[in-house]
């Protein structure tokens, strides 16, 4: 997937193993170099609950860094329909994860939020993966090596 011009890629991915959640992902600079990744234990719940987080996270390390323009991937068209919907019910389970991340993308001068196939979004997987099994607390850093 080519990247534009000025855009910081945020690669992001949720975990759902034994009703066990983890969120992770990474942040790239404009030359795909590595910026920073993170990685956190979210508690139980569903896979969408855990992408959803994982896009919140990764919204929040890109502000973190000052970063506002954005293309976002990840591997679950679900997260992304529910990104680009009228969510008007205020009961749906994910409402207020979805409307904090809808809040973040409004902050940012530009983005875009593509889908890649789960093989592509190997590095993502694996920081989601060790968020739920080290049950870390949100771990930012500007090494990685998982």
């Amino acid at each position: 997937m080519e990247q534009s011009q000025g855009y910081f890629v945020l690669c992001i991915d949720g975990s759902a193993l034994d009703n066990l959640l983890g969120a992770g992902g990474y942040l790239k600079n404009e030359a795909g170099v590595f910026v920073a990744c993170y990685f956190k234990f979210l508690g139980s719940g569903d896979a969408l609950l855990a992408e959803a987080w994982s896009l919140y996270l990764g919204l929040k390390t890109a502000e973190h860094f000052n970063k506002n323009k954005l293309l976002i991937l990840t591997d679950a068209t679900n997260l992304i329909d529910l990104v680009y919907q009228n969510m008007t019910n205020l009961f749906h389970p994910l409402f207020n994860i979805v409307t904090s991340c809808r809040r973040s993308l409004s902050r940012l001068e530009d983005w875009k939020i593509c889908h890649i196939p789960s093989s592509a979004n190997f590095c993502a997987d694996a920081l989601a993966k060790y968020g739920r099994t080290s049950k870390a607390g949100l771990t930012l850093s500007r090494l990685c090596s998982v």
